[in-house]
């Protein structure tokens, strides 16, 4: 393991530093600092990309959800994913694990910054708009998403409470997905059910 200082990117401090020193034959894998991790948590997410490596794999997933007149609903009411389907309309949580696939990283190095305007605080909301935006899937590990403990003590203050529970996901969301964007999501959404 090797640990280097970086500019502070927020959440996608956890990838965004990286992205530079990644080689051709390098995966990109992100996780959160502050849960506990089973033994097997890589090797799930190392064998799905094995499988499917044009996919992004996660372990947990949120299905984007739109309420009766098509509207998109708010963040904190996107339905739970219980599918294995690959689909735009999936949308990983980092929380529990992603990997990403090869062109992942060439979108990410090429949007360079952007998510300092339309997501600064929600990096999963800017990681699912640039794979919806070009068409690369998310597909979840299991057919029950995987939710792992806490860090004892490490949820008093996060993102968690801003982005949540005070709806910041969901301007984050306006700011990085078009209308097109969420109308070919909507209809991949149809595709799943």
């Amino acid at each position: 393991m090797e640990i280097r200082l970086t500019e502070n990117f927020g959440p996608h401090t956890k990838y965004y530093p990286a992205l530079d020193d990644l080689s051709i034959d390098d995966l990109l894998v992100t996780a959160d600092d502050d849960m506990l991790y089973p033994v097997s948590w890589l090797r799930g997410l190392v064998r799905a990309n094995r499988s499917e490596p044009q996919l992004i794999h996660c372990h947990r997933a949120h299905l984007v959800t739109f309420d009766e007149p098509g509207s998109l609903t708010p963040y904190e009411e996107w339905d739970e994913c219980w599918t294995r389907k690959g689909s735009i309309a999936v949308f990983a949580t980092g929380v529990s694990g992603v990997i990403y696939p090869r062109t992942m990283i060439d979108l990410l190095r090429a949007g360079e910054r952007r998510f300092l305007t339309s997501a600064p605080k929600a990096d999963d909301v800017y990681l699912h708009s640039v794979a919806a935006s070009n068409g690369i899937r998310v597909k979840q590990t299991k057919t029950a998403p995987e939710h792992y403990a806490m860090l004892p003590d490490s949820q008093g203050q996060g993102l968690y409470h801003d982005n949540v529970k005070a709806a910041g996901n969901d301007d984050q969301i306006r700011a990085s997905y078009s209308p097109d964007l969420l109308l070919k999501i909507k209809r991949a959404r149809g595709e799943i059910g």
